[in-house]
């Protein structure tokens, strides 16, 4: 047996079969997007501890000129000329009270030099206070000198060698003319600042390159210097002295290490000797064993810095960093994604390098993936479910208004909805288009087959040639001069007038339960109890041809309107056994009713013809309408019963051996008026009569009562023209 299943089943596996291919798909796509992605944050990642460092470097550092700023402004309002030596005394004053605003872990020292006079003051801030240094003697001391280590120019070793005090250019020079900086170099080499100041013009200020500073706690500085000048400036604005602060590095590694939001790290390079100034790790050594040296971070101790510093080398010199490398380095099987930055500002020149391990990089990949599975999941869902319900609709509702219809259909209500437009499937459209063509031809069908039949055979597995005997009730109608008619009207009018006419009596007849079994040329056949039985058959066929003579008045209205002939009818009613069913061969069927009960209802509608009357029941009739009736004289006595009945005569019919009473159906009891009903008894007890001369009397006095009643004449004159046949069963003639 086939498996069937819902169209709602087959869309939800579709579904479910596309949710996840887009899942897989949006997996794939982010697992290749992944490269991009991470490198994409790392560039984020190092943008954005490079401007947080670049930011708190500028900030601190800045302290520097805006102390030398701050200084000039303090010397032009104090009139001091740090060229004297008075000047030199009280600009300590300035310097110390300054110094003292500066963070603590960057505090150091600062010093003026006077070429002019040859002197110099120092002032350094230590963590117990606020120590003075200067000279009051143009001679070396070695006193002064064990604490100018400030001022030592590095060697090629990257060494600091031990300073002496210079000395004062002999007095036969003039330094101004000769547009030097008037210092010698009898004992020592000349500080590196001495050079940077004789090029600087006034107001300038820049940062020495880091070295190391040996006081309190061995550690790496920077200096910022700048020049001081004689008052007016000289022609050569060659300087005359120069003023210098020194600022400690020291805490600039636990700040890095602050920074950080990742468990990598960060480390700055000095460009000047390709030395590590900082490091976020405050177990990596910034300097040699004995403190005398700084290190080469590609010969640095901790494998990160080293390895990452080596792989940066391969690729330019510290010196020539851009600021935007970048490399993916391994290390004990953590893969880093390896990015610099430069800081280049007042004179300083550093290299940052920051470290951010991959999977850090990846959880935020991952973060970002699950988020856009999430939404590419609800949108994907959302919107099927929305295609889903459109799809449903368009695609339910058309099979839905069809499968009413065929439910309709199955009852043979063929008067259902149009279902040729509507859906937007190809598919649906050519069955609605095919459903279409089957409901006109089951209506045209229809107009063939009386509509219980077609049920009857729509609920059939197997509809076969057959007949069963069923006690129904059989009618037929004619057209009164029907012959005449056709021969006075055009055919295609006579069509017309015939088929109002029978329009309306079929109308009626389907609405008391009967169902038309044929129409023969004017004449219409009708069953009540077959194909499908009824209770109280004959009394449906009864009421159904009083109807049709009650419309006869507006029949014949509508007909005058459109200038057709108005048009009556004679009917003939019988109940009885039957043989019902399909009769014909295999080619072509006919479903009908057959026997001798179907016979006397077309006899008793011929049988009009001779009584000048519209509807004639046989006593079956009655007596399946009030389940009583011994003679025709117990009719006058039913009570119960709905309709009037008059006994006509006792009539010999084709094929029966004993006569047949038939009865003319004149109206409803509760609605005929009471001239009728005392007509109906009269004219039946006068035909019930046996003696003549008595009958005879009864009806000259219905024919006296009633002139227009052509049954009375009609017994009236056959009693007096031959009473003889009075109690005989008369026959009918040829054409009745």
């Amino acid at each position: 047996m086939a498996v069937r299943l819902p169209l709602a089943v087959l869309l939800l596996t579709t579904v479910i079969i596309f949710l996840l291919c887009s899942n897989l798909s949006a997996v794939i796509i982010n697992t290749v997007l992944a490269k991009k992605q991470v490198n994409h944050l790392g560039d984020q990642v190092r943008a954005q501890i490079a401007n947080r460092i670049r930011s708190d470097l500028h900030l601190k550092l800045g302290l520097v000129p805006r102390f030398f700023e701050q200084g000039r402004d303090f010397m032009g309002a104090s009139g001091i000329d740090p060229l004297q030596w008075n000047g030199l005394v009280n600009m300590t004053y300035f310097i110390r009270s300054f110094l003292t605003t500066f963070p603590p872990e960057a505090r150091c020292c600062s010093a003026m030099f006077s070429y002019k006079i040859g002197r110099f003051i120092v002032v350094l801030v230590r963590p117990g206070g606020v120590d003075f240094w200067w000279s009051n003697t143009t001679a070396a001391s070695t006193d002064i000198a064990e604490v100018d280590t400030f001022g030592a120019q590095f060697t090629a070793d990257g060494k600091m060698p031990e300073l002496k005090c210079p000395k004062l250019p002999p007095k036969e020079e003039n330094p101004c003319a000769l547009g030097l900086v008037p210092w010698t170099r009898n004992d020592g080499p000349t500080p590196f600042w001495f050079d940077m100041t004789a090029k600087m013009q006034p107001g300038e200020f820049s940062f020495t390159p880091t070295h190391i500073w040996p006081l309190d706690e061995v550690q790496l500085k920077v200096l910022g210097v700048t020049p001081l000048h004689e008052n007016p400036l000289p022609v050569t604005r060659v300087p005359s002295g120069s003023w210098i602060l020194g600022f400690k590095l020291g805490h600039l590694s636990a700040e890095l290490a602050n920074m950080s939001d990742f468990t990598g790290f960060m480390y700055l390079v000095e460009t000047y000797d390709n030395t590590l100034v900082a490091c976020s790790d405050a177990d990596v050594p910034l300097m040699n064993d004995d403190k005398t040296a700084k290190l080469d971070p590609a010969e640095s101790g901790n494998q990160l810095i080293s390895v990452s510093a080596k792989k940066i080398g391969e690729t330019c010199q510290w010196g020539e960093c851009t600021g935007e490398e970048s490399c993916v380095v391994n290390v004990d099987g953590e893969t880093y994604f390896v990015s610099t930055f430069r800081y280049y500002e007042y004179g300083v020149k550093w290299v940052g390098v920051v470290l951010i391990p991959r999977h850090e990089l990846m959880s935020e990949v991952d973060k970002s993936f699950r988020l856009t599975v999430i939404l590419c999941s609800i949108i994907i869902v959302t919107t099927t479910i929305l295609l889903i319900l459109f799809v449903t609709c368009m695609v339910s509702r058309p099979l839905v208004r069809m499968k009413n219809a065929m439910k309709s259909i199955s009852k043979l209500d063929l008067d259902v909805e149009d279902n040729s437009s509507g859906a937007l499937i190809t598919e649906i459209q050519g069955m609605h288009e095919s459903f279409d063509c089957m409901l006109n031809g089951l209506r045209s069908f229809e107009k063939y087959v009386p509509t219980d039949v077609i049920v009857g055979f729509l609920a059939t597995d197997k509809p076969e040639l057959g007949v069963e005997k069923k006690t129904i009730t059989v009618g037929f109608m004619d057209i009164v001069g029907f012959t005449t008619l056709a021969e006075s009207l055009d055919p295609q009018v006579l069509v017309e007038v015939v088929g109002h006419f029978l329009e309306e009596i079929s109308m009626v007849f389907a609405s008391n339960h009967g169902t038309i079994d044929k129409y023969i040329g004017d004449c219409v056949m009708c069953l009540w109890g077959a194909p499908t039985p009824i209770e109280g058959a004959a009394r449906h066929a009864c009421r159904a041809l009083l109807e049709c003579i009650s419309k006869l008045p507006h029949i014949h209205d509508a007909a005058a309107v459109k200038g057709y002939p108005a048009l009556k009818f004679r009917a003939g009613l019988n109940h009885g056994e039957c043989l019902v069913g399909n009769f014909g061969s295999s080619q072509r069927w006919n479903y009908t009713a057959l026997g001798d009960n179907v016979n006397i209802a077309a006899r008793l509608e011929a049988l009009n013809k001779r009584y000048h009357t519209m509807a004639i029941v046989s006593e079956a009739v009655i007596k399946d309408v009030a389940h009583v009736l011994n003679t025709p004289a117990d009719v006058d006595k039913m009570a119960d019963h709905d309709f009037v009945y008059r006994f006509l005569e006792s009539v010999s019919l084709p094929g029966k051996a004993e006569p047949t009473r038939v009865y003319e159906l004149m109206g409803y009891r509760n609605t005929t008026s009471n001239s009728n009903v005392q007509l109906a008894r009269a004219y039946s007890k006068a035909r019930l009569q046996t003696n003549i001369t008595v009958a005879l009397h009864a009806f000259n006095k219905l024919v006296e009562t009633y002139p227009d009643d052509y049954p009375s004449e009609m017994m009236q004159s056959q009693l007096a023209n031959d009473p003889r046949i009075w109690n005989e069963a008369p026959g009918l003639h040829k054409d009745e």
